[in-house]
């Protein structure tokens, strides 16, 4: 009689850190200087800007049913507005080891394109990892993954959004990838 072994490998993520709070509870600030939106709570920042930098004093940013919700609708072809996530995420990371960014999120019009993206510095550079994703109209999970590079200096998650359209996010999370068997 013969036996087969069969070996299994699961990549299960472990949420190490759900890092965006209540949205109701964050204090909305618009920046003097370049019209940025940030919204603030405890050691969390959502950081709103657009690209280019004139079309800042356009964003529209506002708390709805505990979403985080962007209208896109009014700026002009060709704007990104960028959403970036600073919540000291450099205590977690750690370079060599796969990492995921996963956000609850919902848009309109479906088939609308986000950038889910690793940003920050590595050596002293500019360190970047972008994947692209399609929205479907209603409330769905967004991921991306990577291993995060050697030198890693500083830590951000962002969220570019270059289609018109009203786009929601409600709460991401952060948290190393790990391989069991």
């Amino acid at each position: 009689m013969r036996f087969a072994w069969l070996v299994v490998c699961l990549v299960i993520p472990v949420r190490l850190c759900a890092f965006t709070p209540d949205w109701g509870a964050c204090v909305k600030s618009v920046s003097p200087e370049d019209g940025s939106v940030s919204l603030s709570h405890g050691g969390f920042t959502a950081r709103l800007s657009a690209s280019p930098a004139q079309a800042n004093r356009q964003l529209k940013a506002e708390v709805k049913n505990g979403w985080l919700e962007v209208d896109t609708r009014g700026l002009e072809k060709g704007t990104t507005v960028i959403v970036q996530f600073r919540a000291g995420l450099m205590g977690t990371a750690k370079a060599g080891e796969r990492f995921f960014f996963e956000i609850e999120a919902n848009g309109a019009p479906p088939g609308s394109m986000l950038g889910l993206l690793f940003e920050g510095a590595a050596n002293k550079k500019h360190y970047w990892t972008a994947q692209r994703s399609a929205v479907i109209g209603v409330p769905q999970t967004l991921r991306t993954e990577t291993v995060l590079p050697p030198g890693l200096e500083e830590l951000h998650l962002r969220i570019d959004i270059s289609s018109p359209g009203v786009f929601a996010f409600k709460r991401a999370f952060f948290g190393r990838v790990r391989d069991e068997e």
